[in-house]
């Protein structure tokens, strides 16, 4: 962490159009994945969690965990804003333009509850 008052240039490098490290000063982290400021909630969701939701519909084990630095977003990603988040959601239907800021969390249980009724349909 920079002394106090000081501030450090971050630079996200991407190869293949995909974000894959940091460079914060003259130390590069390389990551699975990194999100730019453009990713949507949709995008979070697809990258992280899409498949470990699929794989628990098949009788896997899974886990998503945020982690990270506070105020660096990691409720936001799993919950979305408090106006379009679970508490919103017992209140009604969601207008399309809460649905896309939904989080991590009540987006799987949304994909969760599809995937289930997928399977009654088809009888698997």
């Amino acid at each position: 962490r920079p002394a106090w008052g000081q501030r450090g240039e971050i630079a996200v490098r991407e190869r293949f159009g995909q974000a894959r490290s940091i460079q914060v000063r003259n130390l590069e982290f390389t990551l699975d994945w990194c999100f730019t400021e453009t990713a949507t909630q949709e995008d979070v969701y697809n990258t992280t969690s899409r498949q470990q939701v699929e794989a628990i519909v098949e009788g896997y084990s899974a886990c998503v965990m945020a982690y990270g630095q506070t105020g660096s977003g990691k409720t936001h990603a799993l919950y979305g804003p408090e106006e379009s988040g679970l508490a919103a959601m017992s209140l009604g239907p969601l207008q399309p333009e809460s649905q896309a800021q939904l989080g991590i969390i009540p987006r799987a249980c949304f994909h969760i509850f599809d995937l289930l009724g997928e399977r009654s349909l088809t009888g698997s």
